[in-house]
């Protein structure tokens, strides 16, 4: 019979190996909620969903002056373009969220998670170093991810929903450490499991966020412009 400490721990390698992937994912702005197939017994695989932008139609003159545009077409369509800095606050935030009422997680991030966007392509650029301590009950364990690289992924637009939908270039990958267990994750299985995934977007002069729900789980990215 297994131990109840030892359904603990368990349990909480398990939210650790999770929960550091999904800060892998949201680093690099591809969160959907879910971490990769390699990981054992953290979480099941990305269901990936393809979607297709709807072609853009160019209307005329005669249309756009009676027609009312879309809700990204104007304001918030260049308000998300140039370079933005993920916010680490938020990043804590996204694991304290997935952790939900289980358990509570303290973070510090050192280096740089940067977004640089323009009409089509959505590039991140990271290299960075997160070290987190979770508990759940009585059990406490401590881990890390180290990420470095680049990934450029090609984007859609409507309305107020992001979606990336074609991995441009992925290099680089992100290393996480559990309870002293390794695990190495590529930028392009990164890129690849967020295809597909609709996020919520807002802007302003100041800051941008991203909101995804997956499997029940709402997780929020927000960023500081540079």
């Amino acid at each position: 019979m297994i131990s109840t400490r030892a359904m603990r721990t368990r349990t909480l390698t398990t939210l650790g190996a999770a929960a550091a992937l999904a800060l892998t994912l949201a680093a690099c702005s591809g969160d959907n909620g879910s971490t990769t197939e390699e990981t054992s017994d953290a979480a099941t695989a990305a269901e990936e969903t393809s979607s297709e932008a709807a072609p853009e139609e160019t209307a005329t003159e005669e249309e756009t002056s009676e027609e009312a545009p879309p809700a990204a077409s104007g304001d918030l369509a260049q308000c998300v373009l140039g370079t933005w800095e993920a916010d680490t606050d938020a990043m804590q935030d996204s694991m304290a969220q997935m952790l939900g009422d289980t358990g509570e997680v303290e973070m510090t991030v050192d280096g740089f998670s940067n977004v640089t966007i323009d009409e089509t392509t959505w590039t991140s650029d990271v290299d960075s170093t997160a070290n987190f301590t979770m508990t759940v009950g009585e059990q406490t364990m401590e881990g890390s991810t180290v990420q470095k690289g680049t990934m450029v992924v090609e984007y859609t637009l409507e309305g107020d929903q992001l979606t990336q939908t074609n991995v441009v270039s992925a290099e680089g990958e992100a290393v996480t450490t559990v309870a002293g267990q390794e695990q190495s994750v590529d930028f392009a299985s990164t890129a690849e499991a967020a295809l597909g995934i609709p996020q919520t977007v807002t802007c302003d002069d100041t800051t941008m966020t991203l909101t995804a729900e997956a499997e029940g789980i709402s997780m929020t990215q927000r960023f500081a412009r540079q």
